[in-house]
């Protein structure tokens, strides 16, 4: 079972949107329990990682450019693709 300083991790990171930190806390408490011998709880925990991780790839969404203005706003556009 996690320590309470790793859930509160665990909270914290999603309160905050921090989806990068969350998923480095998910993996602490995945060798904590390896450590504590529990294999097949750390190897779950590590393969939940990794999917939320893929699918995050999966997900992400475009870098936002800069809004051409003035004279090239007529000449440019910008199309996400």
């Amino acid at each position: 079972m996690a320590s309470a300083h790793q859930l509160k991790a665990l909270l914290r990171a999603h309160i905050d949107k921090d989806d990068t930190h969350f998923l480095s806390v998910a993996m602490q408490v995945a060798a904590h329990e390896a450590k504590r011998g529990h294999g097949k709880h750390a190897a779950e925990l590590r393969e939940l990682v990794e999917e939320a991780k893929a699918a995050k790839i999966r997900t992400a969404s475009p870098t936002p450019l800069v809004k051409p203005r003035g004279d090239l706003s007529e000449r440019l556009s910008v199309k996400y693709t």
